[in-house]
Protein backbone atom coordinates (compact mmCIF):
# COMPACT_ATOMS: atom_id res chain seq x y z
CA UNK A 1 0.00 0.00 0.00
CA UNK A 2 1.20 3.69 -0.70
CA UNK A 3 0.31 6.47 1.23
CA UNK A 4 1.25 9.26 -0.87
CA UNK A 5 4.95 9.90 -0.21
CA UNK A 6 7.24 11.32 -2.55
CA UNK A 7 7.74 8.27 -4.46
CA UNK A 8 5.37 5.01 -5.20
CA UNK A 9 6.68 1.56 -4.63
CA UNK A 10 6.60 -1.80 -5.62
CA UNK A 11 7.85 -5.11 -3.55
CA UNK A 12 9.58 -8.27 -5.25
CA UNK A 13 11.07 -11.09 -3.26
CA UNK A 14 14.41 -12.64 -3.99
CA UNK A 15 14.93 -15.34 -1.57
CA UNK A 16 16.34 -13.54 1.57
CA UNK A 17 16.45 -10.23 0.08
CA UNK A 18 13.87 -8.18 -1.07
CA UNK A 19 13.93 -6.02 -4.03
CA UNK A 20 11.92 -2.52 -4.07
CA UNK A 21 11.10 -0.62 -7.66
CA UNK A 22 10.28 2.92 -6.39
CA UNK A 23 9.34 6.27 -8.76
CA UNK A 24 8.43 9.33 -8.26
CA UNK A 25 4.84 10.21 -7.28
CA UNK A 26 3.60 12.87 -9.66
CA UNK A 27 1.08 13.76 -7.25
CA UNK A 28 2.73 14.61 -4.43
CA UNK A 29 2.95 18.19 -3.40
CA UNK A 30 6.15 19.02 -1.14
CA UNK A 31 5.13 21.18 1.99
CA UNK A 32 1.79 20.84 0.97
CA UNK A 33 0.46 21.42 4.88
CA UNK A 34 3.10 23.88 5.97
CA UNK A 35 1.20 26.59 6.05
CA UNK A 36 2.35 28.04 9.16
CA UNK A 37 5.47 29.59 10.71
CA UNK A 38 5.29 26.47 13.18
CA UNK A 39 8.53 23.94 14.06
CA UNK A 40 6.01 21.08 13.91
CA UNK A 41 4.81 20.20 10.41
CA UNK A 42 2.90 17.46 8.91
CA UNK A 43 4.85 16.45 6.43
CA UNK A 44 2.20 13.87 5.04
CA UNK A 45 -1.63 13.13 6.00
CA UNK A 46 -3.53 9.74 4.33
CA UNK A 47 -7.12 8.60 4.61
CA UNK A 48 -8.09 4.83 4.98
CA UNK A 49 -11.42 4.49 3.36
CA UNK A 50 -13.45 0.69 3.46
CA UNK A 51 -16.33 -0.74 4.69
CA UNK A 52 -16.32 -2.23 7.57
CA UNK A 53 -15.00 -5.36 8.35
CA UNK A 54 -12.59 -4.60 5.20
CA UNK A 55 -9.14 -4.34 7.55
CA UNK A 56 -9.03 -0.86 8.43
CA UNK A 57 -7.61 -1.29 11.94
CA UNK A 58 -6.02 -4.38 10.62
CA UNK A 59 -3.25 -2.23 8.57
CA UNK A 60 -3.38 0.14 11.34
CA UNK A 61 -2.35 -2.73 13.84
CA UNK A 62 0.38 -3.59 11.52
CA UNK A 63 1.93 -0.31 12.39
CA UNK A 64 1.49 -0.38 15.89
CA UNK A 65 3.02 -3.70 16.60
CA UNK A 66 6.45 -2.41 15.12
CA UNK A 67 6.44 -0.42 18.09
CA UNK A 68 6.37 -2.52 20.78
CA UNK A 69 10.04 -2.77 22.15
CA UNK A 70 10.07 -7.06 22.94
CA UNK A 71 9.80 -9.03 20.06
CA UNK A 72 6.60 -10.81 19.33
CA UNK A 73 5.10 -13.05 16.38
CA UNK A 74 2.55 -11.04 15.16
CA UNK A 75 1.57 -9.62 11.78
CA UNK A 76 4.56 -7.58 11.35
CA UNK A 77 6.71 -10.42 10.59
CA UNK A 78 5.01 -10.67 7.42
CA UNK A 79 5.00 -6.74 6.65
CA UNK A 80 7.64 -4.68 5.13
CA UNK A 81 7.06 -0.35 5.67
CA UNK A 82 9.22 1.81 4.00
CA UNK A 83 9.27 5.56 5.41
CA UNK A 84 10.40 8.45 3.62
CA UNK A 85 13.00 10.40 5.42
CA UNK A 86 13.44 13.84 3.31
CA UNK A 87 14.11 12.44 -0.27
CA UNK A 88 15.66 8.94 1.34
CA UNK A 89 13.82 5.61 1.97
CA UNK A 90 14.29 3.68 5.00
CA UNK A 91 13.25 0.41 6.68
CA UNK A 92 11.67 0.59 9.42
CA UNK A 93 10.38 -3.01 9.00
CA UNK A 94 11.22 -5.77 7.09
CA UNK A 95 11.01 -9.95 7.22
CA UNK A 96 13.83 -10.33 5.26
CA UNK A 97 18.02 -9.35 6.01
CA UNK A 98 18.60 -6.96 2.97
CA UNK A 99 16.31 -4.87 1.36
CA UNK A 100 17.27 -2.87 -1.82
CA UNK A 101 16.11 -0.49 -4.38
CA UNK A 102 17.05 -0.53 -7.59
CA UNK A 103 17.82 3.10 -8.95
CA UNK A 104 18.78 3.90 -12.94
CA UNK A 105 22.05 5.48 -12.88
CA UNK A 106 23.79 5.61 -16.38
CA UNK A 107 21.00 3.81 -18.60
CA UNK A 108 21.75 1.14 -15.90
CA UNK A 109 19.81 -0.30 -13.29
CA UNK A 110 21.94 -0.78 -9.88
CA UNK A 111 20.81 -2.20 -6.50
CA UNK A 112 21.52 0.14 -3.49
CA UNK A 113 21.14 -1.50 -0.13
CA UNK A 114 18.41 0.90 1.98
CA UNK A 115 19.74 1.58 5.60
CA UNK A 116 17.02 0.63 8.76
CA UNK A 117 15.59 3.34 10.52
CA UNK A 118 15.75 3.22 14.37
CA UNK A 119 11.65 2.94 15.57
CA UNK A 120 12.88 4.85 18.40
CA UNK A 121 13.05 7.73 16.74
CA UNK A 122 9.44 7.92 15.75
CA UNK A 123 6.57 7.77 17.95
CA UNK A 124 3.11 6.66 17.46
CA UNK A 125 -0.29 7.91 18.91
CA UNK A 126 -3.73 6.10 18.82
CA UNK A 127 -7.08 7.36 19.71
CA UNK A 128 -9.94 5.96 19.03
CA UNK A 129 -13.62 7.02 20.75
CA UNK A 130 -14.86 3.32 20.15
CA UNK A 131 -15.24 0.50 22.99
CA UNK A 132 -13.50 -1.90 19.88
CA UNK A 133 -11.67 -4.30 22.63
CA UNK A 134 -8.92 -3.47 20.11
CA UNK A 135 -6.41 -3.22 23.46
CA UNK A 136 -2.94 -4.92 24.06
CA UNK A 137 -3.47 -8.16 25.56
CA UNK A 138 0.55 -8.15 26.32
CA UNK A 139 2.37 -6.24 29.26
CA UNK A 140 3.76 -4.18 26.82
CA UNK A 141 1.62 -0.98 24.90
CA UNK A 142 1.15 -0.56 21.51
CA UNK A 143 1.77 3.26 21.46
CA UNK A 144 3.99 5.33 23.03
CA UNK A 145 0.96 7.54 23.78
CA UNK A 146 -2.09 5.26 23.70
CA UNK A 147 -5.38 7.73 24.27
CA UNK A 148 -7.74 5.65 23.03
CA UNK A 149 -11.52 4.57 25.19
CA UNK A 150 -10.35 0.86 25.51
CA UNK A 151 -6.87 1.88 26.54
CA UNK A 152 -8.44 4.21 29.36
CA UNK A 153 -11.37 1.82 30.78
CA UNK A 154 -8.53 -1.53 30.68
CA UNK A 155 -6.29 1.64 33.08
CA UNK A 156 -9.57 2.68 35.44
CA UNK A 157 -10.44 -1.13 35.92
CA UNK A 158 -6.96 -2.15 36.40
CA UNK A 159 -6.29 -4.56 39.89
CA UNK A 160 -10.20 -4.28 40.94
CA UNK A 161 -10.04 -6.94 42.81
CA UNK A 162 -7.41 -5.40 44.97
CA UNK A 163 -9.83 -2.28 46.26
CA UNK A 164 -11.71 -2.36 49.21
CA UNK A 165 -15.28 -1.77 49.91
CA UNK A 166 -17.27 1.47 51.01
CA UNK A 167 -17.62 2.03 54.92
CA UNK A 168 -20.93 -0.07 54.56
CA UNK A 169 -18.77 -3.26 53.37
CA UNK A 170 -20.26 -2.84 49.79
CA UNK A 171 -18.18 -2.71 46.76
CA UNK A 172 -18.55 -0.52 44.21
CA UNK A 173 -20.56 -1.02 41.01
CA UNK A 174 -18.31 -0.79 37.71
CA UNK A 175 -19.93 2.45 36.46
CA UNK A 176 -18.77 4.57 39.59
CA UNK A 177 -15.16 2.95 39.56
CA UNK A 178 -14.92 4.40 35.83
CA UNK A 179 -16.50 7.97 37.37
CA UNK A 180 -14.19 8.17 39.89
CA UNK A 181 -11.02 7.86 37.38
CA UNK A 182 -12.78 9.87 34.98
CA UNK A 183 -13.17 13.01 37.91
CA UNK A 184 -9.93 12.26 38.74
CA UNK A 185 -8.75 12.42 35.45
CA UNK A 186 -10.57 15.85 34.94
CA UNK A 187 -9.91 17.07 38.28
CA UNK A 188 -5.72 16.76 38.06
CA UNK A 189 -6.19 18.69 34.20
CA UNK A 190 -8.30 21.09 35.67
CA UNK A 191 -5.90 21.72 38.37
CA UNK A 192 -2.71 21.00 36.08
CA UNK A 193 -0.34 24.14 34.92
CA UNK A 194 -1.35 23.27 31.22
CA UNK A 195 -4.81 24.16 31.99
CA UNK A 196 -4.02 27.36 34.39
CA UNK A 197 -1.50 29.13 32.06
CA UNK A 198 -3.60 29.31 28.88
CA UNK A 199 -5.77 30.57 27.79
CA UNK A 200 -7.50 29.08 25.12
CA UNK A 201 -8.71 26.08 27.82
CA UNK A 202 -10.11 28.74 30.51
CA UNK A 203 -11.79 31.55 28.17
CA UNK A 204 -12.50 29.80 24.89
CA UNK A 205 -14.02 26.45 25.75
CA UNK A 206 -15.48 27.70 29.25
CA UNK A 207 -14.80 24.90 31.01
CA UNK A 208 -16.16 23.87 34.13
CA UNK A 209 -14.44 23.92 37.85
CA UNK A 210 -14.82 21.79 40.73
CA UNK A 211 -16.03 24.00 43.35
CA UNK A 212 -17.42 21.45 45.62
CA UNK A 213 -16.93 17.77 45.87
CA UNK A 214 -17.80 14.66 47.65
CA UNK A 215 -14.90 12.54 49.46
CA UNK A 216 -15.45 8.44 50.14
CA UNK A 217 -13.30 6.46 51.96
CA UNK A 218 -12.67 3.09 50.74
CA UNK A 219 -9.68 1.10 51.84
CA UNK A 220 -7.38 -1.25 49.76
CA UNK A 221 -6.60 -5.28 49.89
CA UNK A 222 -4.09 -5.33 52.27
CA UNK A 223 -0.78 -7.29 50.49
CA UNK A 224 1.54 -9.56 52.15
CA UNK A 225 4.88 -7.85 53.49
CA UNK A 226 7.71 -7.79 51.05
CA UNK A 227 9.61 -4.86 51.58
CA UNK A 228 8.13 -3.37 54.99
CA UNK A 229 11.53 -3.38 58.03
CA UNK A 230 10.45 -6.20 60.42
CA UNK A 231 9.87 -3.47 63.06
CA UNK A 232 7.69 -1.69 61.23
CA UNK A 233 5.71 -4.38 60.19
CA UNK A 234 5.26 -5.59 63.34
CA UNK A 235 3.58 -2.27 64.65
CA UNK A 236 1.18 -2.36 61.31
CA UNK A 237 0.35 -5.63 62.46
CA UNK A 238 -0.98 -4.55 65.52
CA UNK A 239 -2.54 -1.55 64.80
CA UNK A 240 -4.27 -3.73 62.07
CA UNK A 241 -5.47 -6.18 64.42
CA UNK A 242 -6.96 -3.72 67.07
CA UNK A 243 -8.82 -2.25 63.85
CA UNK A 244 -10.68 -5.92 63.46
CA UNK A 245 -11.05 -6.13 67.33
CA UNK A 246 -12.55 -2.86 67.43
CA UNK A 247 -14.75 -2.73 64.38
CA UNK A 248 -15.97 -6.20 65.57
CA UNK A 249 -16.56 -4.65 68.91
CA UNK A 250 -19.76 -2.30 68.03
CA UNK A 251 -22.11 -4.20 70.63
CA UNK A 252 -20.22 -3.78 73.41
CA UNK A 253 -19.68 -0.02 72.15
CA UNK A 254 -23.38 0.32 71.79
CA UNK A 255 -24.11 -1.33 75.50
CA UNK A 256 -21.79 1.21 76.77
CA UNK A 257 -24.30 3.77 75.52
CA UNK A 258 -27.38 2.19 76.20
CA UNK A 259 -28.51 5.68 78.36
CA UNK A 260 -28.42 7.51 74.86
CA UNK A 261 -32.00 7.37 72.88
CA UNK A 262 -31.71 4.98 69.82
CA UNK A 263 -30.93 7.24 67.37
CA UNK A 264 -28.56 8.99 69.13
CA UNK A 265 -26.76 5.65 69.93
CA UNK A 266 -27.50 4.60 66.06
CA UNK A 267 -25.19 7.86 64.95
CA UNK A 268 -22.78 7.38 67.52
CA UNK A 269 -22.19 3.68 66.79
CA UNK A 270 -22.01 4.90 62.70
CA UNK A 271 -19.41 7.66 63.77
CA UNK A 272 -17.44 4.89 65.76
CA UNK A 273 -16.99 2.43 63.17
CA UNK A 274 -17.32 4.81 60.20
CA UNK A 275 -13.82 6.62 62.58
CA UNK A 276 -12.34 3.02 62.34
CA UNK A 277 -12.90 2.69 58.56
CA UNK A 278 -10.94 5.85 57.77
CA UNK A 279 -7.79 5.05 59.43
CA UNK A 280 -7.95 1.53 58.27
CA UNK A 281 -8.46 3.03 54.77
CA UNK A 282 -5.55 5.50 55.12
CA UNK A 283 -3.48 3.12 56.57
CA UNK A 284 -4.45 0.16 54.07
CA UNK A 285 -3.31 3.21 50.97
CA UNK A 286 0.04 3.73 53.05
CA UNK A 287 0.85 0.39 53.27
CA UNK A 288 0.18 -0.07 49.72
CA UNK A 289 2.48 2.75 48.58
CA UNK A 290 5.42 1.65 50.85
CA UNK A 291 4.98 -2.26 49.67
CA UNK A 292 5.47 -0.12 45.35
CA UNK A 293 8.60 1.25 46.79
CA UNK A 294 10.58 0.78 49.75
CA UNK A 295 13.50 3.53 49.44
CA UNK A 296 12.17 5.56 52.05
CA UNK A 297 11.15 2.99 54.61
CA UNK A 298 13.26 0.60 54.27
CA UNK A 299 15.60 1.58 57.18
CA UNK A 300 12.82 2.64 59.32
CA UNK A 301 13.58 2.23 63.30
CA UNK A 302 11.17 2.54 66.19
CA UNK A 303 12.36 2.42 69.62
CA UNK A 304 11.53 -0.86 71.40
CA UNK A 305 9.83 -2.08 68.06
CA UNK A 306 9.71 -5.61 69.01
CA UNK A 307 8.37 -5.16 72.19
CA UNK A 308 4.72 -5.39 71.26
CA UNK A 309 3.90 -5.98 74.39
CA UNK A 310 4.01 -2.53 75.02
CA UNK A 311 0.49 -2.33 73.21
CA UNK A 312 -1.24 -4.02 75.48
CA UNK A 313 -1.66 -1.63 78.26
CA UNK A 314 -4.43 0.84 76.56
CA UNK A 315 -7.41 0.94 77.86
CA UNK A 316 -10.95 2.37 77.27
CA UNK A 317 -11.95 5.36 79.21
CA UNK A 318 -15.58 5.41 80.42
CA UNK A 319 -15.99 8.61 79.32
CA UNK A 320 -15.76 8.71 75.82
CA UNK A 321 -15.15 5.21 74.98
CA UNK A 322 -14.99 5.78 71.05
CA UNK A 323 -12.40 8.72 71.06
CA UNK A 324 -10.09 7.01 73.34
CA UNK A 325 -10.00 3.87 71.07
CA UNK A 326 -9.52 5.93 67.87
CA UNK A 327 -6.66 8.03 70.13
CA UNK A 328 -5.14 4.61 71.19
CA UNK A 329 -5.63 3.09 67.59
CA UNK A 330 -3.50 6.28 66.03
CA UNK A 331 -0.86 5.54 69.30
Amino acid sequence: MNFGGQYLYSFHPNGKKLIVKRQLNDKYIPDFFNISASSINIELLSAIVGENGMGKSSILDVFRWIFIDKYFVGPNTRATVLIEVGSETKVLQAPYFEVHVEELKNKEVKLKKISRAKTEDFQTIYYSPHFDLKYNQNSDPFDKYEISLDQFIKDDLENLDERGSNESGYKYALQDELLFKNAIRQIGFLSSEIFSTNYIFREVFNLPEYKTGILYFRDLKIPHFNNLSFELRSVIEVVLEKLEKESGDSYNFRNSIANLDRNKQQAAVNKYLLERFVIKAFLSISIDQMEKDNTYFEEATIDDGYNINKFDNLTVKKDNPAKTMVENTFE
